[in-house]
């Protein structure tokens, strides 16, 4: 199973919180983040996920995989934000200290290993910048901005690469995407948060509910 499916947790617990309620919600919400913790592990970073489970390692004597990627979509730092989301709503004190442990060590590891240097929201350093940002980490947001803005070269059309996404034309290729997920647009939109621009002072920006980070 791949743990970002288990993101899930954030839509039932972003919907609970904006009066949206059905019988069973907070039971779900709150198997969800049993299994996760079932699964997480623990390496020199802190706690992680694996990037997927199979079944066999279903069992409670398995051992888990090792750390997967960072990233919003597939890594630790996503996970940790469901968790996050779902612990506040339920309002599970020591469940939401092991995502904030999480989120830490995986944006730690990302911007001290450099693991990924990509820009985009998906799986690269906007992502992370703006999970730091809705999770109220300025500390680590000041050095996922740093990240970020190295990444950014005036003499590219669209400001950044990507070197996991490749968009051919009629004409030519670049290896560059103006997109929201995969594309400069993503990570523009990011910059833009960190910076307090064009943003509701009070709740932030509407662009990330597409992530379910708000």
């Amino acid at each position: 199973m791949a743990l970002y499916r288990t993101r899930n947790g954030s839509l039932l617990a972003l919907a609970h919180d904006r009066g949206f309620h059905v019988p069973g919600q907070l039971e779900a919400m709150s198997d969800v983040c049993s299994w996760l913790l079932a699964h997480s592990g623990r390496d020199a970073w802190g706690t992680y996920w694996p990037s997927a489970v199979s079944p066999d390692e279903e069992g409670a004597d398995r051992r888990p995989g090792p750390r997967g990627e960072d990233g919003w979509c597939t890594g630790t730092s996503g996970i940790a934000s469901a968790l996050r989301l779902a612990a506040g709503t339920l309002r599970v004190p020591e469940w939401m200290s092991v995502a904030d442990e999480a989120l830490t060590g995986a944006l730690r590891h990302h911007h001290e290993t450099r693991a990924r240097r990509d820009p985009i929201l998906c799986h690269g350093t906007a992502g992370l910048l703006q999970i730091a940002a809705r999770a109220g980490r300025t500390d680590l947001v000041a050095r996922l901005l740093g990240d970020l803005l190295a990444m950014f070269d005036p003499d590219r059309p669209l400001g950044f690469h990507s070197p996991a996404d490749r968009v051919v034309g009629p004409d030519t290729e670049y290896e560059q995407s103006p997109g929201f997920l995969i594309g400069a647009a993503g990570a523009a939109l990011a910059l833009a948060h960190a910076a307090g621009l064009a943003d509701d002072p009070a709740h932030g920006p509407d662009w990330d509910a597409a992530l379910l980070l708000s």
